[in-house]
């Protein structure tokens, strides 16, 4: 694409649990700067907080994030983090379906899956490629089919080409599942097998909970059970971790064989995933000072933008 002809991009970070008002400042105004340098012509660059700031109490804060980190597929329009960043988006500006350039959500925390919820809105509302998603530090959650290809997962830990990649030293990107079940059936049939399933998990669906641009599908029209049924195990973001993760052995899939019901980790994984090395872990992503320089000299917030942005690049 030619300089003249860059489409006008909205950027929007969002933040996570109890998080200080500046904490994400110096990466959108990196971003914000890159953006230009680029020929790109940005309405907006703002900072969101979908769940609150460190100003809300916590419990309400962790309640919520849980709840919204178990939401299947299907019941996307009923997030509430999600609603949240719609409704912010949509308070000054009211884009036309496909006029509305491109609008890249970037998530630290809690504020990820806030970021995939109001992405999956945006495109039943407005239509168009998905918007961009990075997950900063993020909880694990499900991704939709549509938006896979669309999000990049980021956490801290051995970059591209270590020999010893180990595990994410950011435990809160430990934290959740991409997992879901594949249901039983017959290979070569035509029986709905691994997304009837998780769509069966999820619930039936019915009339959205939109934000201000408009009223997006899918919303449980069992919400009262599907709320009690999260508000039991969300005491704590924590409670997401562990079992959900581990995978069952994946039968064979030759012509005519029968199969079994299976949990697959990376069902609805993102397309990308990437470590990035930097010092300190969870709250250290956009540190610019000591002792966050590495021997290269580079802060953890320029080795993180160098993850992000070229990725970045390539979709909008």
């Amino acid at each position: 694409m030619e300089h003249g002809e860059k489409e006008q991009v909205s950027l929007y970070l969002l933040a996570g649990f109890a998080t200080a008002p500046q904490f994400l400042e110096s990466f959108r105004g990196s971003l914000h700067g890159i953006l230009e340098r680029e020929g790109f012509r940005v309405r907006t660059s703002q900072l969101l907080f979908p769940y609150g700031d460190w100003s809300r109490r916590a419990v309400p804060q962790l309640w919520e994030i849980s709840r919204d980190m178990r939401l299947g597929a299907g019941r996307f329009g009923r997030s509430i983090g999600g609603r949240r960043v719609v409704d912010a988006i949509g308070a000054d500006w009211r884009p036309e379906p496909g006029k509305a350039g491109r609008i890249v959500l970037i998530g630290h925390s809690g504020g990820g899956v806030a970021a995939v919820h109001a992405a999956w809105q945006l495109l039943d509302l407005l239509g168009g490629p998905p918007s961009p998603v990075v997950m900063i530090g993020s909880p694990r959650c499900r991704i939709p089919e549509e938006l896979r290809a669309s999000v990049l997962f980021v956490y801290a830990g051995a970059g591209v080409g270590s020999l010893s990649p180990g595990k994410p030293a950011d435990g809160v990107s430990r934290l959740g599942t991409f997992g879901g079940w594949r249901g039983f059936g017959r290979s070569g049939s035509s029986r709905p097998s691994a997304g009837a399933s998780d769509s069966a998990s999820a619930g039936a669906t019915g009339a959205g909970e939109g934000g201000e641009l408009g009223s997006p599908r899918s919303s449980a029209a069992g919400s009262g059970a599907a709320d009690s049924a999260a508000s039991r195990g969300a005491a704590t973001v924590a409670g997401s971790a562990g079992r959900a993760n581990v995978p069952l052995p994946e039968p064979e899939a030759a012509a005519g064989r029968r199969f079994w019901p299976a949990w697959l980790r990376d069902k609805h994984a993102p397309a990308e995933r990437r470590g990035v090395p930097i010092i300190g872990k969870h709250a250290d992503y956009f540190r610019e000072r000591e002792p966050y320089i590495n021997e290269l000299g580079l802060t953890n917030l320029q080795l993180t933008q160098s993850v992000v942005w070229p990725w970045l690049r390539e979709r909008i």
